[in-house]
């Protein structure tokens, strides 16, 4: 996958883009402040609106022309290139160094002549975090566990909860339980930190975390509060810090979807979130219609189960530009990472496919191999299922060290060293993954 990176930071008065991909760097070069400013000021306008496609996509365009100018438009084009020779998408990748403001622009609306990037598969945009710790690995065991939450306390708009909880449903519905729901209504932090810890403690940790509900910005839009239910039924405005620091104590958690007002604003939760603990975070622009919701769950939540988080958003926009024309509903998610990992919750049974050609070459490559005995190495078939006629196919599999006390034939292996067979095990699955072939020979 050949991601192309944007990296923005404001210096004095000027905003300089610099670029990055597989291929290199380019830039920096100067972006003109008021495309910036259009995009955000008058994209929000339009969003919130949700007309004049026309006018969108002139934004687009000149927030495109005004990213890829001189060596950066050379270095896009050679990235693009690749990635369409190997049939690989190219996550378009936004960094704001010290600059959250840069957060407003409608990037989404990002528009290269022909289309619309993000309502592209092969160009998905997302918004990269920077890490303030290593992310370990991120393959989970299947199922994937989800935990909904919402919250409406006294004092605050009247929320149609329970549409939102059906629609999570609707889009969980015929995946045959690969993504467990738990539901928590009328959510307070101490709920919420009490159905984390169970999780953990049976060994049932959550991995994706939904919830529906109330945000506010504080202080002139300064700083972002979640606000829950308290038992009683009143508003419990909870800080991001506060926040965090509950989350920090799962690291299972991998997704969470914040359907709160401001949520993905420059001072939302969203960002802050991804910044401190979790590997992907989506927020919306602003207040979420419940068709829209329920188009972008079914989308997203599968998409999660075969693909990456970047790929799962990118069928997402797909799927809420198909509903409506005119409407500009794709543009309301952001998704917001901590990782470039392609396959964020990728699991251990959806290996990779890879297609069937006769004539090809395949070669698997094991840097060192111990075994007390070794006495046969070979019988992997790849291609059509085995038979006596030779192959046309030239299949390579390369030892780069083996340690035995004895090698004494090539054919069928045996091998009695444990660890050593787990090894030559993985090689055969792989290879009859490739093949097709399921029988030992």
């Amino acid at each position: 996958m050949e991601h192309f990176t944007f990296g923005i930071t404001r210096v004095d008065a000027k905003y300089l883009v610099r670029a990055e991909s597989a291929l290199g760097e380019a830039g920096p070069n100067v972006i003109d402040s008021a495309v910036i400013a259009d995009a955000a000021v008058n994209g929000q306008h339009l969003i919130s609106g949700r007309t004049n496609h026309s006018r969108v996509q002139d934004i687009g365009r000149k927030l495109f022309d005004a990213l890829c100018q001189g060596d950066i438009a050379k270095l896009y084009q050679q990235t693009a290139a690749v990635a369409q020779r190997n049939g690989s998408a190219m996550p378009i990748v936004f960094k704001f160094k010290q600059s959250p403001e840069l957060q407003e622009p409608v990037w989404e609306f990002l528009h290269d002549g022909e289309k619309f990037l993000a309502l592209d598969p092969a160009t998905p945009i997302v918004r990269y975090v920077e890490q303030t710790r290593p992310i370990q690995d991120l393959g989970v065991k299947p199922p994937l566990r989800m935990l909904l939450t919402t919250g409406a306390p006294r004092g605050y708009e009247t929320l149609d909860l329970a549409q939102e909880e059906r629609n999570v449903r609707e889009a969980l519905a015929g995946l045959d339980d690969r993504i467990q729901l738990v539901v928590e209504r009328n959510i307070s932090l101490e709920t919420l930190r009490h159905t984390l810890t169970r999780a953990l403690h049976t060994e049932r940790p959550f991995h994706i975390w939904h919830h529906c509900g109330h945000g506010a910005r504080r202080q002139h839009n300064k700083f972002f509060v979640l606000i829950l239910q308290d038992r009683d039924g009143s508003a419990q405005p909870i800080e991001v810090d506060r926040l965090s620091t509950l989350l920090r104590a799962f690291p299972d958690l991998r997704v969470a979807t914040l359907n709160v007002c401001h949520g993905g604003s420059v001072y939302g939760l969203a960002p802050a979130l991804a910044a401190l603990n979790l590997p992907a975070v989506v927020g919306f622009r602003g207040s979420v219609l419940d068709e829209t919701a329920l188009q972008f769950a079914k989308a997203f939540y599968p998409g999660l189960l075969r693909t990456s988080a970047a790929a799962a958003m990118s069928q997402a926009r797909v799927a809420l530009a198909l509903q409506q024309r005119y409407a500009l509903d794709w543009a309301l998610p952001l998704l917001f990472l901590r990782t470039t990992n392609p396959f964020l919750l990728l699991q251990p049974k959806d290996k990779p496919s890879v297609g069937k050609k006769h004539g090809s070459n395949i070669q698997f490559e094991i840097d060192q191999l111990s075994a007390k005995n070794i006495t046969n190495i070979g019988a992997l078939h790849v291609g059509a299922p085995h038979t006596d006629e030779p192959s046309a196919e030239t299949t390579k599999f390369k030892l780069g060290s083996v340690e035995s006390e004895n090698v004494t034939q090539i054919g069928q292996v045996n091998i009695s060293d444990e660890e050593a067979a787990k090894q030559f095990d993985l090689l055969r699955q792989i290879a009859r993954s490739i093949s097709g072939f399921d029988s030992d020979r």
